[in-house]
């Protein structure tokens, strides 16, 4: 070939690994060719380079868009590279070789007979060839000391040499000489001590790529430092790491467990790394604090992502060894790798779901400390480009969700998240799947919605776990929480994202499909956001029902309340329209108290759940008993009301988290836990009958005499308990329970079926039709995708913590500043106060002595003057947060006006 002729390279996915290569033989060992003026080529500029240099180099002319010259044809490579040097140091080919050749150019037409006499003219270098699965020694003393040699052959070849005619250089019936190829196979298999045991005769597909061992790996080292402790020494050593680690294949059959001595995990995923051996080598290499060797793996790693990114097929096929082997490297949050690091993660985008649930499996049976590591990394480099971002003159359009490397961190922890609950399953601390949960995944959306389940769904399906039914995790959940991030994501843009697709085809990344990485008060506005679309939506159909039909309609879902008669009035009316049009339960609440002037933007509704409340969990009413040790409510199993009553409680439930109204209710933990869908199991008795569940726990843990145990606790299969009115009731457990004593052998079966009796039987024609009512406004919602128990209690009853700090930062004035004698008073006098006068504060101004999730910074409250010195009583906007105050002129004033105000606030007046 002409030296100044120029061949593009093919674009094609299969040969972008080979093209890379390509390049890096060009730029290290040149054509050859005399005359040759290729800037990107050893021969024509003079300057081969070295292979750190070289791998860089040939990765950024494949990758990105340049025009480089290759000086040979891409498809001849494999060709012009069979010789390697014998014991004589001459550069010869033996009859096995040359057949081949001939044979390739015979079915090759692209190779000419003149580039082919140009190809077969021998080269005093050493040269390797991943792509042909070749690598050729490096040492010019004695092939005996190479690192991987192989001879491989293309389809339609002749047979290979058998292993004992590779190992002493016969083949084809030819004896060692100076025309034959002296060879030396690949080491077999290490075990887990880091020695060479051979498993088997490998297979074609293993003979024909280079793989390495923790025993070969050391002894490359001990080569390299007997040689000296320059950076050339260890040149066959940065060659063996680059042909490995930028190969995924070779790292497939690299450092794997011998076949007798793996774990079941491994016929399970189909991994088969030794991890210990993993380490153990990258600890030897990087120990040694060798430039070359750190240089050489971060260039390596840049190539195996670019290979990836164009041959994802390998990922859905194949091993997932290259993925662990990777993961374990430590360098991987070092600045070497700032910018691979993204890279590798993105790889993770290609695997299939059932490729996720492998490495799933597998990282689920790691040490909880090693996969608190991994998380954290990811986590660093999440906030690292939050924090890069900052500095970015694009800072203001700066968005998370586009970030890469962000958006792979966050795909990859869902992995570590997932394996964490399948540890937790397998430790038995995790709750049995009810239908409920099992089917969350495959609940119908709304239209707007008609998208693919995302793989956070698809992964729920397949692992058949569910972080809501988590008893006890290894890794806590908040440990995969990023406050940085949290504090950074538009919930807005997510919103939009969750749904959208990009102009390739593929889902836009969106945060809401990996909810384990937000925090509560995220998760709430995407519900509110949720509750809102429906509210305009019902506010549409209903516009459209009143033109089509010519009969009006209410847009809002309007209850006329008597204060004197609040339990009935609502009860009438929401049952009426639960019977008779039950959509109408998702248009937005409007409350209006009869005989009172109060429009209602939010503080009528507020007013009224608290009202309404207070009557409903009153114990003198009967439905709900209250345990004075505890201070939860629990359901009444003797109860006189009727299930309509219970079904409305229901539906103000679901109606106050559809609305956003805090309510001042006192459940124990299991009842989030029943109206999520988990199943009751016997830990949740700690929370409903703390006493009852110590009492039974002794049983299980009794280590006696067997024959004391039934004069120990008296106990039969049949129960007593008291009604609100100290009425005694017994129940049997079981047939003829009452004639079955407990003894240690169905001391197990006696707590299983009390348990079961206490949280589900005995007040199960209660809770359901308790549940059906909140089924009835919120069974649409993604409340169980998104919240887990502890959450939902927040989500319904606020947050605990007064931080009048933050309170104080947040607000905000008009006709006041900060610094105001009046406002300076009224912090103080705030401060002051008992815990009770905080929250009558609270509802003074909003409505609700509750606490949004989030804490107070979050109200959005405000202080607005009200003109100067004056008698007046404060007065607030309960539905825009804002108080108004007058300019008193002293402390003691401000105190007793205010005081007297939120002492005496009931009901809603015009002013």
């Amino acid at each position: 070939m002409a030296s100044g002729s120029s061949i593009r390279p093919s674009s094609s996915r299969e040969s972008v690994g080979s093209l890379i290569q390509q390049y890096f033989l060009q730029l290290t060992k040149g054509c050859g060719q005399e005359g040759c003026s290729n800037s990107d080529c050893a021969t024509g500029s003079g300057k081969p380079l070295d292979p750190n240099q070289a791998a860089a180099r040939a990765v950024s002319l494949a990758e990105h868009k340049r025009k480089g010259r290759l000086c040979i044809a891409p498809n001849s490579v494999a060709e012009s590279k069979p010789f390697i040097r014998n014991s004589s140091s001459k550069t010869r080919l033996s009859s096995l070789e040359n057949d081949r050749i001939a044979r390739d150019r015979e079915g090759d037409p692209s190779i000419s007979s003149s580039s082919s006499s140009s190809q077969l003219q021998p080269e005093p270098m050493d040269t390797t060839d991943t792509a042909g699965g070749v690598h050729y020694s490096s040492s010019t003393d004695s092939v005996a000391s190479s690192t991987l040699i192989f001879v491989t052959s293309r389809s339609g070849t002749s047979p290979r040499p058998s292993r004992q005619q590779l190992k002493s250089g016969n083949t084809a019936g030819e004896s060692s000489s100076a025309g034959s190829i002296e060879m030396e196979l690949l080491p077999p298999f290490a075990d887990k001590k880091g020695t060479d045991r051979t498993q088997k005769t490998p297979t074609p597909a293993e003979l024909s790529m280079p793989f390495l061992t923790e025993t070969k790996v050391r002894e490359l080292i001990e080569r390299a430092q007997a040689n000296g402790s320059g950076q050339e020494d260890y040149k066959e050593l940065t060659n063996t790491i680059w042909l490995v680690f930028s190969s995924p294949d070779s790292l497939n059959q690299s450092f794997l467990l011998p076949e007798d001595s793996r774990p079941e995990i491994c016929t399970e995923t189909g991994i088969t790394v030794d991890v210990k051996a993993v380490r153990r080598t990258y600890d030897a290499l990087f120990g040694l604090q060798v430039d070359a060797i750190r240089n050489t793996m971060t260039n390596a790693m840049d190539m195996y992502c670019s290979t990836l990114k164009r041959m994802g097929s390998v990922l859905t096929k194949e091993s997932l060894n290259h993925i662990v082997v990777l993961f374990e490297n430590p360098l991987l949050h070092s600045p070497e790798f700032i910018n691979t690091f993204p890279k590798f993660l993105q790889s993770f985008t290609l695997l299939t779901p059932s490729r996720k649930e492998a490495l799933i499996r597998w990282y689920s049976h790691y040490p909880v400390e090693e996969i608190k590591n991994f998380v954290s990394a990811l986590q660093q480099l999440i906030t690292l480009h939050l924090l890069f971002s900052d500095d970015s003159e694009y800072q203001r359009m700066y968005i998370p969700q586009s970030d890469p490397a962000i958006a792979s961190a966050t795909s990859v922890m869902a992995v570590f998240f997932f394996a964490n609950l399948i540890a937790a399953k397998r430790l038995g601390q995790m709750r049995s799947m009810s239908d409920e949960l099992s089917s969350v995944a495959a609940k119908p959306k709304p239209e707007f919605m008609q998208t693919e389940d995302g793989e956070y769904e698809k992964l729920l399906c397949r692992l058949k776990v569910h972080p809501a039914n988590a008893l006890k995790v290894p890794i806590p959940f908040g440990e995969f929480l990023n406050e940085e991030l949290n504090s950074r994501i538009h919930m807005g843009i997510d919103y939009q994202r969750e749904y959208q697709t990009l102009s390739n085809g593929e889902r836009a990344f969106s945060f809401l499909e990996h909810p384990f990485v937000l925090s509560t008060d995220n998760k709430v506005e995407k519900m509110f956001r949720d509750n809102l679309f429906n509210q305009y939506s019902e506010r549409q159909r209903t516009l459209v029902h009143s033109v089509l039909t010519g009969v009006p309609d209410l847009p809002f879902l309007l209850l006329r309340i008597d204060r004197s008669n609040i339990v009935s009035d609502a009860l009438v009316q929401l049952e009426a329209i639960s019977d008779l049009n039950p959509i109408d339960l998702r248009k937005q609440l409007r409350v209006d108290f009869k005989g009172e002037e109060g429009i209602d933007e939010g503080g009528l509704q507020k007013e009224f759940f608290q009202l309404i409340i207070e009557q409903l969990f009153d114990p003198m009413n009967g439905m709900f008993t209250y345990d004075e040790d505890t201070q939860v409510h629990w359901f009444n199993p003797m109860s006189f009301e009727s299930k309509e009553q219970y079904r409305l409680i229901g539906l103000l439930l679901g109606l106050a988290i559809y609305n956003n109204i805090i309510l001042d209710i006192h459940f124990p933990m299991v009842i989030y836990h029943k109206l999520i869908g988990c199943n009751t199991v016997f830990s949740d008795l700690y929370s409903s009958h703390p006493q009852i569940a110590r009492s039974l726990q002794s049983m299980l843990d009794y280590d006696g005499d067997p024959a004391e145990f039934a004069d120990t606790y008296m106990a039969s299969f049949q129960v007593t308990f008291a009604d609100v009115f100290g009425h005694m009731h017994t129940h049997n457990l079981k047939e003829d329970g009452d004639q079955i004593s407990v003894t240690t052998e169905n001391c197990k079966e006696y707590v299983d079926l009390y348990t079961d009796w206490l949280l589900n039987q005995s007040i199960a024609q209660y809770f359901e039709p308790f549940k059906q009512g909140f089924d009835l406004v919120m069974g649409h919602s993604s409340l169980a995708d998104l919240f887990r128990a502890e959450e939902l209690e927040l989500l319904i009853c606020g947050s605990k913590e007064w931080d009048l700090d933050a309170l104080e930062e947040s607000t905000r004035y008009d006709g006041f500043t900060r610094t105001s004698p009046v406002i300076v008073d009224f912090w103080k006098i705030v401060r002051e106060y008992s815990e009770t006068e905080k929250k009558q504060l609270l509802a003074f101004i909003t409505g609700s002595d509750r606490i949004p999730i989030g804490g107070l910074a979050k109200l959005k409250f405000i202080i607005v003057k009200n003109g100067g010195d004056s008698d007046r009583l404060p007065t607030a906007h309960t539905c825009f947060n804002a108080l108004l105050l007058c300019d008193y002129s002293s402390k003691e004033k401000l105190r007793e006006r205010l005081t007297k105000a939120i002492s005496y606030a009931k009901g809603f007046g015009m002013i």
